[in-house]
């Protein structure tokens, strides 16, 4: 079932409700009007030339003059947007008034239309059509009117449902010349949507099926419509169609219930809207009001709406002619009454008029209210106080909107209705339009500002001196919540020592005060509104005297002997730095005790220290006692170095011995760097660090003790002992040399290298044991102390020729055995020169005679092989030789080596000839050679640039002389012009250096193409000029030698006859 809906009201202003629509009101003439009459005199705006032929109507034929399904209406005092027009209906024109308080349905039902069938598309049929249907001629070359469909099935019925599919519609069907038809309709249908759409239910609404931006609801939101009586409404719509001025055209408006007969549906024609021509226009093409107001412009041009090139127009300002105008449009420049006049070819003649007033807008100004401060951050404003900021012009009228488009419009969506109390909270532009009475305006933006006010409260900030001079650095910033008693979110702070706010202070966390008192300027505000909205009160600034304090370390204490025992004083500090202030020190052993005020220690001058406390709490007051603090004295012990006791053992053919004692620095600290070392013959005078003795000390005693004290950078020691034991010791010198031969591949330089453990055995015998260790020295001294001994003695170089070596025999356990001496010795060799390489061609002897005299030769090839023991040699292959020799008086051989190089021979890969022109191309590694005349002269460029025709081998030759093998290759020489006339002289044609390419082929044709010979030269060619027998014509002829598959040339050859 249905349900009956209230109609809320579309278009609200100043929020009062409108009254209704008026339809056919009993003192409007045009009540009284036929169908017929209404549509020409009241839809149709063309004047006398404006007449319609064949007018017919299908209504609701039985029903009386109130009763009927059309009629005229007018807006009166409601809110409608057409002020006139036709109404048509599918039930009766009367119920179209508002308000929308009860449903619009119909007692009784009439025939439906075919047309309105197919445009709803919903397969229903169709109820109760009223149709106006008449043929027109137009003046221009488009028509157009304005129109509103509304209907009763809104809201409940939009779209198709469970209970049918009643899409009413509205059409407006053309037809006529260049009009094609839409399929299944008598003509085209022009009355559509935006969007291409018909004007349908189901096609214009706010549910799912629909476009809402082309929809009005009238039952949503409340109030429902007062104007008309209808659930819903479309937008204004215009229907337009281009057409040919002076042709014959057939229109067909109709309104249609479909599915039923119940709800109706309606549809509102503008009158005067349907414009046939001959009408005053802007230049948009917008049909001018009777009274044309034109604002701030110097001039105006009006527009006739015809399109008739033998009508004849006329211009006419207060009733008299304008000279000279006869045209389309007309250009005025002042005020005042304008006619035109249209005559056309029948006689007919029509006119249209309008009053044009040129005025000025009233002048306006965009204005700024100053900030409004409050505690909340909004107030409300009556816009109405700023109309004279806005214009000083008389007899306006001031509206206010939210927006400057709004307000350009006069939208009323947009519209302020209550200015007089309206809310900012924040920063607002609202925007007033200025207009005058005859609708000249101005828009102006009005901007208006609140923000947040923050409420304080005095202060007073105290603290104590941190260094006695009364200046402390105070962060300001820690009393900003106790200042402010409003709200303490995003509040912004600025600091200034002077109440008219010029200094700021630009570090607030680390202010340090200038007097003592001193009054601080605190100024607050909110960081989301704005600044100039603040506080300001004082915050007093108090320091009490108190010293400059610090934590301290006092210097370490050292630990001598690293026994964790020492006597200080705790009173040898400096925790307090000023001097001068009174005050009370306390000692405590931990942070607990000087909280609690237990184990204090009394007698800090006199305190023994064990290591186990790193901290000391000292408790400081001032005298008056209002200030009290508390540092930390940080003691810690300096280690004494670590001292080992050892044993030096040292042997001695006397049993004396110079001991150099730092030589055991790193065994008594195994970190000897940066540390102090002392000797002493007692352990007291190394305690006190009195006589001590020198650094190289002989011992008295084969068996004695030294004490010595071990001293770091911190002036912390220790003592070590070092038991000194002095042993005689054997030494023997041995008769046999170690002998070794010099360098056999060098000049003789007496330094070779010599395995030195090739004496052990030796050594071993001669102290009577194979089980010694035997280490070797460069000196006795270095033997007897056992330092510097050579490390590398498989490969020891000798310094000098010959040299003294020394070795010392250590058992297990005694490292006194005894020390011996014995000859190292390097014999010279032969010595010659031997060229270091020598050069020879791949296919050439190899043969090499070495010229100086030995007793012997050996040659020894790459692969270690002799291959000749005389002083010549053929080499099998490249690469290093060595040759050894011997000589009479000479105990060692002598050897040198020889590289050996076998060069390939160059090999010519290509001969590049291009007419007298020759490059050659070679594989191998240059530099190299080239002749081309069999090695008669050679280049060192491997391009000719002018050789002679004729046969050449090209000989390629390297820098060592390798000559590759010769290359044939011809310069063929062609001429270019042969008499063959039997005298002897250039009778034929030849080709030179033929023979280089025997499979070349030649072709010879005339300008036509057609060839005379073909055929393979044979390494030679010889050509009379005859073509089978006969001579040919003089001329010119074309030839193409084809050298081989990649080369080829080309050229012609005059005959001359």
């Amino acid at each position: 079932m249905r349900h009956f809906l209230l109609l809320l009201l579309a278009m609200v202003s100043s929020f009062i409700f409108a009254q209704s629509i008026i339809v056919n009101p009993a003192s409007a003439p045009e009540s009284a009007l036929t169908a017929e009459q209404l549509t020409l005199e009241v839809l149709i705006d063309g004047g006398e030339c404006s007449a319609i032929e064949n007018f017919s109507i299908k209504h609701n034929t039985n029903a009386s003059a109130q009763n009927r399904s059309w009629g005229y209406f007018e807006k009166g005092n409601s809110n409608f947007p057409f002020e006139s027009g036709i109404v048509l209906t599918s039930g009766k024109a009367k119920e179209a008034e508002g308000p929308n308080d009860g449903p619009v349905v119909s007692s009784g039902s009439w025939a439906g239309d075919n047309d309105a069938r197919i445009l709803s598309d919903s397969g229903y049929q169709s109820h109760d059509a009223t149709v106006f249907e008449f043929d027109f001629i137009p003046q221009a070359n488009e028509i157009s009117f304005n129109y509103i469909f509304a209907s009763e099935e809104y809201p409940d019925y939009a779209c198709p449902g469970p209970f049918g599919n009643y899409n009413d519609v509205f059409g407006f069907i053309i037809s006529g010349p260049g009009i094609v038809n839409d399929p299944g309709l008598s003509g085209k249908n022009i009355a559509l949507l935006p969007n291409g759409l018909p004007v349908t239910i189901n096609n214009v609404n706010d549910e799912w099926c629909g476009y809402e931006e082309f929809y009005v609801g009238g039952t949503s939101p409340w109030p429902a419509f007062q104007d008309i009586r209808y659930g819903g409404r479309t937008v204004p719509l215009t229907a337009y169609s281009e057409v040919i001025a002076g042709q014959t055209y057939h229109i067909r408006l109709l309104v249609s219930d479909i599915g039923d007969s119940n709800y109706d549906s309606a549809v509102f024609l503008e009158a005067g809207s349907f414009s046939l021509g001959s009408t005053l226009m802007d230049e948009g093409g917008i049909e001018l009001e009777d009274v044309q107001v034109v604002c701030d412009d110097p001039e105006y041009t009006l527009y006739v709406d015809v399109h008739n090139p033998d009508a004849i127009i006329k211009w006419y300002l207060e009733d008299e002619l304008i000279p000279g105008e006869s045209g389309e449009s007309l250009t005025i420049t002042e005020s005042g009454n304008y006619k035109v006049t249209v005559a056309l070819e029948d006689g007919c003649e029509q006119e249209d008029t309008v009053n044009v007033l040129f005025r000025i807008s009233p002048e306006v100004n965009n204005y700024t209210e100053p900030l409004m401060c409050t505690v909340d951050g909004s107030y409300n404003f009556n816009l109405e106080d700023f109309n004279s900021e806005i214009s000083t012009s008389l007899d306006v009228t001031y509206t206010h909107y939210n927006t400057e488009a709004g307000a350009e419009t006069a939208d009323a969506d947009d519209f302020i209705a209550s200015p007089q109390n309206f809310p900012v909270n924040g920063e607002i532009t609202v925007y007033v339009r200025v207009e005058s009475g005859l609708g000249c305006y101005r828009v102006a933006s009005l901007t208006l500002q609140t923000s947040l006010l923050p409420v304080m409260q005095a202060q007073n900030y105290s603290v104590c001196d941190e260094n006695g001079d009364g200046v402390v650095e105070f962060d300001l910033t820690t009393y900003n919540d106790l200042m402010v008693t409003s709200s303490l979110t995003d509040l912004e702070f600025e600091y200034y020592t002077d109440p008219a706010l010029t200094q700021q202070i630009t570090s607030p966390e680390s202010f340090e005060n200038t007097q003592n008192p001193q009054i601080i300027y605190v100024k607050t505000f909110y960081a989301n509104a704005n600044s100039t909205c603040s506080a300001t009160e004082e915050l007093t600034l108090i320091v009490n005297e108190f010293p400059e304090i610090q934590n301290w370390t006092m210097p370490l204490i050292c630990d001598n002997l690293n026994d964790n025992y020492e006597i200080i004083d705790l009173t040898q500090n400096e925790l307090v730095v000023t001097e001068g202030i009174n005050v009370t020190l306390q000692y405590f052993p931990s942070f607990g005790d000087m909280t609690s005020g237990t184990e204090e220690i009394f007698d800090p001058e006199n305190y023994e220290y064990t290591g186990d406390l790193t901290e000391i709490y000292v408790s400081i007051e001032n005298g008056n006692q209002t200030c009290k603090e508390y540092v930390v004295l940080t003691l810690g012990f300096n280690s004494a170095p670590d001292a080992h006791d050892l044993t030096w053992e040292n042997c001695s053919i006397d049993g004396l011995f110079e001991y150099h004692l730092p030589d055991v620095n790193n065994e008594i600290n195994y970190n000897p760097d940066g540390l102090e070392f002392t000797y002493y013959l007692s352990y007291n005078n190394a305690f006190d660090a009195v006589q001590p003795i020198n650094e190289n000390y002989t011992n008295s005693n084969p068996d004695e003790i030294i004490y010595v004290r071990v001293e770091n950078e911190n002036g912390c020691f220790n003592i070590s002992e070092i038991n000194l034991i002095t042993t005689h010791l054997l030494h023997e010198t041995l008769n046999d040399i170690l002998e070794i031969c010099d360098d056999p591949l060098s000049e003789n330089d007496g330094i070779a290298e010599f395995d030195l453990t090739e004496m052990d055995e030796e050594i071993q015998n001669q102290f009577g044991g194979l089980n010694y260790t035997v280490k070797y020295y460069t000196t006795l001294e270095r033997a007897q102390e056992n330092s510097d001994e050579i490390s590398n003695t498989t490969q020891f170089e000798n310094t000098t020729n010959t040299q003294t070596i020394y070795a010392r025999v250590f058992d297990g356990e005694n490292a006194c055995i005894g020390t011996a001496e014995f000859l190292l010795r390097v014999n010279p060799v032969p010595e010659f020169e031997l060229t270091p390489s020598i050069t020879f061609c791949v296919n050439e002897t190899k043969f090499f005679e070495f010229e100086e005299q030995f007793d012997s030769y050996t040659w020894i090839n790459p692969n270690g092989d002799i291959v000749s023991n005389q002083n010549s040699v053929t080499f099998e292959q490249g690469g290093i030789y060595t040759l050894e020799v011997t000589s009479n008086g000479f105990d060692c051989p002598a050897a040198r080596e020889i590289n050996v190089i076998v060069e390939p021979s160059p090999i010519v890969s290509e001969i590049e000839v291009d007419g007298n022109f020759v490059r050659v191309n070679v594989i191998g590694n240059g530099p190299f050679e080239y002749s081309y005349n069999n090695g008669l002269t050679w280049s060192p460029y491997n391009t000719f640039p002018n050789i002679e025709s004729g046969i050449f081998y090209m000989l390629v030759r390297s820098a060592n002389g390798c000559i590759s093998e010769g290359k044939l290759f011809g310069v063929l020489g062609i001429p270019n012009v042969i008499t063959p006339n039997g005298d002897g002289y250039n009778d034929y044609m030849t080709v030179r250096g033929l023979e280089a390419y025997p499979d070349a082929h030649i072709k010879i044709f005339d300008r036509y193409g057609k060839i005379f010979i073909d055929r393979n030269m044979q390494g030679q060619f010889e050509w009379d000029g005859k073509y089978m027998g006969r001579p040919l014509p003089s001329g010119s002829y074309w030839y193409i030698i084809i050298v081989d598959k990649d080369k080829s040339l080309s050229g012609h050859i005059t005959i001359k006859n």
